[in-house]
């Protein structure tokens, strides 16, 4: 989708080179951690994403992700 994923040092990032936007993903976005071994990610032929950190391993299709723009009522 034209995308680049990272890990960060506060979970996961990513960058959109056409809008030169970043978006970045937490614990708090159901990340297992925020913190991620340096070369330890992978994208396999089906296109599955696998970040490795110090809680584990996170797998996810990027296409599947669904960001909630939603502004919660005060």
């Amino acid at each position: 989708m034209g995308n680049l994923w990272a890990s960060i040092n506060k979970g996961r990032s990513k960058f959109n080179p056409a809008k030169k936007t970043f978006e970045n993903f937490t614990k708090e976005d159901g990340l297992n951690t925020n913190e991620f071994n340096i070369g330890a990610s992978i994208k396999t032929n089906s296109g599955e994403f696998f970040f490795v950190g110090n809680n584990g391993m996170n797998a996810f299709y990027p296409d599947s992700i669904k960001v909630n723009t939603s502004i919660p009522a005060v």
